[in-house]
């Protein structure tokens, strides 16, 4: 309804949102909305603006509780907020940077951001756990060697990063040594996922370049191990 609808300019779900400046008629850069409470229907609601607004070029996100997960991991997940912003990313041509780090994501919202990600070249920077520079893993800012050790890159990170570099005809080193790729950090302590070492698994089926991948210093786990291996079957670069 907001779509059609200009005359509203407040509407508070979860935090008061500024409806022209989402929407693009108090034309604005950046927008900072990060640490508001934002839960998944704010981020709907947000997504649809953004998907229109052909002036916002920064969209600061941190620190919400985008799919209802806050900081102590508690509350009830949904990745219909997230889905939503990813969406919204395929059909804006002008957004440069998205701050979404601090946000419980999930497999499913990572890799639906990685998926819209394919079909976006505009957006160069993601912050999920730490600033991701696209062009240099997408491969249109030709690098050979990218090292992102000790970023504390996370299991949604290693989605996005697999998911680009699938296609990167250029990046021959990669160093992801020292993060926490399964979600596992140093102590042992966090919550073990091998959906991000699986899909950078499955990227070493595709891409047929990257000659050298340092992944030591992150707890893989049998799961993620075994999947690293089978892909290891049919790479042979």
């Amino acid at each position: 309804a907001l779509r059609g609808n200009e005359v509203l300019t407040k509407l508070i779900l979860d935090y008061e949102l500024d409806l022209p400046k989402l929407r693009g008629t108090d034309p604005v850069a950046s927008l900072d909305l990060s640490e508001k409470g934002l839960g998944p229907a704010s981020a709907i609601v947000i997504a649809s603006l953004i998907a229109g607004n052909a002036v916002l070029t920064n969209l600061n996100l941190k620190g919400n509780q985008l799919c209802g997960i806050d900081n102590y991991c508690e509350g009830t997940y949904s990745a219909a907020g997230i889905t939503a912003l990813a969406e919204a990313l395929k059909f804006n041509g002008v957004l440069t940077s998205l701050n979404v780090g601090g946000n419980y994501l999930g497999p499913t919202g990572a890799t639906a951001v990685a998926e819209a990600l394919r079909g976006n070249e505009v957006l160069t920077k993601l912050i999920l756990d730490y600033e991701l520079d696209l062009p240099k893993l997408r491969g249109t800012d030709p690098v050979a060697s990218l090292d992102l050790s000790e970023k504390g890159l996370g299991p949604a990170s290693a989605i996005v990063i697999a998911s680009l570099i699938a296609g990167n005809a250029v990046l021959t080193n990669l160093n992801l040594k020292g993060n926490q790729l399964c979600g596992i950090d140093n102590y042992c302590e966090g919550t073990y996922s091998a959906a991000g070492i699986t899909a950078l698994a499955e990227a070493l089926k595709f891409n047929g370049v990257l000659t050298s991948l340092n992944v030591g210093g992150n707890y893989l786990g049998p799961t993620g191990a075994t999947a690293v291996a089978e892909a290891l079957r049919g790479n042979e670069v």
